[in-house]
């Protein structure tokens, strides 16, 4: 990644790499910039007494600082990591409950953040040196600092940077990612998705989220092309704003989470057109994919261009540094339907004559991993696990997760599905596996089916299993958001729940409460938290 931004620095100055985008602001930084800016920054963490090999921690909103700084803790030598800066839509002390936590795990020598947060990162770090840089008072270029190297910097066996996890099913983990390992990926990952550095990127996705840090940065930039940065919450206030960005500066490629197809079709005025017909591909990623989702879409947004082939998706990770499938281009990905009953029962993937559970492929693996599935005898459905080239080969500082995520140098990701005919279809998750007398459901699908009832805020529903000892077995419980406020409304909503779960899954779902908007958990990347969720609800209503 350095070696590639010096040769694109080198070779086209002019280039443009980045394109802020902050409150109808737009700011331009060619190649040549970007590399000025991020030595700049590289010798303010050397003048920082940052040293090689330690962790860099870059708590901020959406600032441009973010781009350069990250580079240059890189190119100092450090090891750089991007950590969500708070909001007003988070639990303030779930989330320095879990900053304190990984605080303590990771030790950081510097951490770049803003004033208004430094004095509670200052109590954080007390135990420990660690310089504090407020962004806001660098003023003008710090004094050169001597680097090392770029040669002794960027080697395959080095840890380049962390990647953490957003903490859905427990404590954030730092994926220790590798030059090597990131260059290897890259290469697969531009193979498979038939990349150049004539590419543009358009993407609202924060950067410690994996698909915003590697598809949505890292990747262009070791291609050479350019990047469109908007504001993630600007973005969900208003989602034309990546049409827009599209249409103005022909975009080829966005990456975005199923619940932001979703998203776009909600919100969207059937009275607006855009010219998206640059496009190569909208890549749905990080969460399983819905049929239902790509054919709204398609539908939605049909007049503005999108056809099927611009429609690709995507099986990816922070421990493979991302992609580990991708549908194959210029053709809409396949679903496949498979009988419920057989899938639920004995884990068995059957193609049904009529209709049945339909899933979505996530396309074949890149060159370099390997994938298979481990399922019971005789089924083939079970968990995923990986192997090859760009799998990471450790969480930092966190020996006892690192050993149980391996089976025999086999990643165990966690992940339920199947393969047929050599593409991947994802199921769920196994911690988010529901095993209702007897019988197999997927917290994500009844998540889907409430999210659509009328009434119910889509995409702020949390499902998940509670055992009950009267009869025995777990039974379901379906937390939903709602704007409803009367008895009557409300209790028509907890019977059409009910109804539409069991018509569209066959699951009887046990509890239905209804919440009011904003109360439901998600973490930091916008996915729910069913942890946090299942451990308030086991806690009982607050006196």
């Amino acid at each position: 990644m350095l070696s590639a931004l010096y040769e694109h620095a080198a070779a086209a100055p002019m280039r443009p790499a980045l394109l802020f985008v902050k409150q109808n602001e737009y700011q331009q930084f060619t190649y040549e910039d970007l590399l000025r800016e991020s030595e700049r920054w590289a010798s303010t963490f050397a003048n920082q007494g940052v040293e090689a090999g330690q962790i860099v921690a870059i708590v901020l909103g959406h600032r441009y600082e973010l781009y350069p700084a990250f580079l240059g803790a890189m190119r100092a030598g450090a090891i750089p990591t991007f950590l969500p800066y708070p909001t007003s839509k988070q639990d303030p002390d779930l989330y320095w409950r879990g900053q304190a936590e990984l605080f303590a795990r990771v030790r950081p020598a510097c951490v770049i953040a803003h004033a208004a947060i430094l004095p509670r990162i200052r109590e954080l770090t007390a135990g420990f040196a660690c310089a504090l840089v407020d962004v806001d008072e660098l003023g003008s270029p710090a004094a050169s600092a001597v680097l090392p190297p770029l040669e002794a910097v960027e080697t395959r066996d080095r840890v380049a940077l962390l990647q953490h996890s957003s903490g859905t099913t427990g404590a954030k983990k730092g994926v220790a990612l590798t030059f090597g390992t990131i260059a290897d990926q890259n290469a697969a990952h531009a193979a498979a998705l038939e990349a150049s550095p004539r590419d543009l990127t358009v993407s609202w996705l924060p950067l410690y989220h994996d698909m915003g840090l590697i598809a949505a940065f890292l990747f262009p930039i070791s291609l050479g092309s350019c990047v469109v940065s908007l504001d993630a919450f600007e973005w969900l206030l208003r989602p034309a704003s990546l049409f827009e960005a599209i249409e103005h500066y022909r975009a080829t490629h966005t990456w975005l989470p199923n619940f932001a197809f979703n998203h776009l079709v909600r919100t969207h005025d059937p009275s607006r057109t855009y010219d998206l017909s640059s496009m190569r591909a909208f890549v749905n990623c990080s969460e399983p994919c819905k049929p239902a989702t790509f054919e709204a879409f398609g539908t939605a947004f049909a007049a503005s261009g999108v056809t099927g082939a611009m429609l690709r998706t995507c099986y990816a990770m922070a421990e493979t540094v991302f992609a580990v499938t991708l549908s194959p281009p210029r053709s809409e990905p396949r679903t496949l339907a498979v009988d419920p009953e057989a899938l639920r029962t004995r884990d068995e993937a059957v193609t049904p004559l009529g209709e049945g559970l339909t899933f979505v492929s996530c396309g074949t693996p890149l060159d370099g991993v390997e994938l298979r599935i481990v399922a019971h005898s005789g089924a083939n459905v079970g968990e995923i696990q990986l192997r090859g080239r760009f799998v990471f080969s450790e969480y930092y500082a966190n020996p006892e997760a690192t050993a149980q995520s391996f089976d025999g140098g086999w990643y165990k990701t966690g992940d339920i599905g199947f393969l047929y005919e050599g593409e991947l279809y994802v199921c769920g998750r196994r911690k988010e596996m529901l095993i209702v007398h007897g019988q197999n459901f997927y917290a994500s699908d009844v998540e889907a089916v409430a999210s659509e009832v009328a009434g119910v805020k889509p995409g702020r529903v949390a499902v998940f299993a509670v055992f009950d000892e009267s009869v025995g077995s777990e039974e379901a419980v379906v937390l939903a958001e709602t704007a409803f406020d009367d008895e009557t409304s409300r209790l028509d909503l907890i019977r059409r729940i009910r109804a539409d779960v069991y018509s569209r899954l066959g699951l009887q779902v046990r509890t239905v409460e209804l919440r009011a908007p904003g109360e439901l958990v998600k973490t930091t990347s916008g996915k729910m938290s069913r942890d946090e969720n299942l451990r308030r609800y086991a806690a009982g209503p607050v006196p």
